[in-house]
C-alpha cells in the first residue's frame, strides 16, 4: 500500500511544527480515525483497518502520552477472525470527565458495539438499540472544549452519548450512567 495509507502525526510547538511520523504500523490505516484528548493532553486514538484481500477487519486504538512524548504499542480492541463473521467498522472515541475512554464502532450485522476503558479494557458489548435496520454514522457525543467557568460544558461527567442513523432516521443513544455536571 502507499504512504498516503498511513495515519500520520505532527506536533505543532511554541518553535513550530515537528516532523510528519507516521503511526503504528499496519498497511492501510486511512478508515475513520477518531480522536480524543484527556485532561492530561494525551492523545487517544481508533480507526478502523479493513483488510482488502480477505474478509477480515480490526479497530486498532493508539495513546499518545503527552508527558513523555511517546506513543505507546497499538491494542486491536476487536476483530473479526472469519469470513462468516461481519466486518467491523467506523469506531469513534470519547471521555468522561472521570477519564474514562469510550469506543463504538458498527457491524454489518446491523449491530453497534461498545468497549470501555477505566484501569482496563473492558469487553466488548453489543448495544440492544431495537429495530435491526442497518446502522450508518455512529458518533459519539463529546467535546474537550469549550469550558465555561472551570466545567467542559460537552464533556460527560459519566457515561456516553452517541447519534447514529438507523434506517433514515436520526437517532439518540444513551448509558444509563450518562450524566452531565
Amino acid at each position: 500500500m502507499g504512504s498516503e495509507e498511513k495515519i500520520r502525526y505532527r506536533k505543532r510547538t511554541n518553535q513550530g511544527w515537528g516532523e510528519i511520523r507516521q503511526l503504528g504500523s499496519d498497511d492501510l490505516q486511512n478508515d475513520f480515525p477518531s480522536l480524543a484528548i484527556d485532561n492530561q493532553d494525551n492523545l487517544h486514538l481508533v480507526w478502523y483497518r479493513p483488510y482488502f484481500n480477505q474478509c477480515l477487519s480490526e479497530i486498532k486504538y493508539l495513546k499518545y502520552t503527552a508527558s513523555t512524548g511517546s506513543w505507546d504499542e497499538t491494542k486491536n480492541l476487536d476483530s473479526n477472525e472469519s469470513c462468516s463473521q461481519w466486518v467491523i467498522a467506523s469506531p469513534s472515541i470519547a471521555l468522561d470527565s472521570q477519564g474514562h475512554l469510550y469506543v463504538i464502532w458498527k457491524r454489518w450485522n446491523e449491530k453497534i458495539s461498545q468497549k470501555k476503558y477505566s484501569n482496563s479494557w473492558e469487553e466488548v458489548k453489543n448495544l440492544n438499540l431495537g429495530s435491526q435496520d442497518s446502522f450508518a454514522f455512529t458518533n459519539l457525543l463529546w467535546s474537550f472544549y469549550p469550558i465555561a467557568d472551570g466545567k467542559k460544558t460537552n464533556q460527560p461527567e459519566t457515561g456516553y452519548a452517541f447519534i447514529f442513523y438507523q434506517g433514515t432516521e436520526l437517532k439518540f443513544y444513551q448509558s444509563e450512567d450518562f450524566a452531565f455536571e
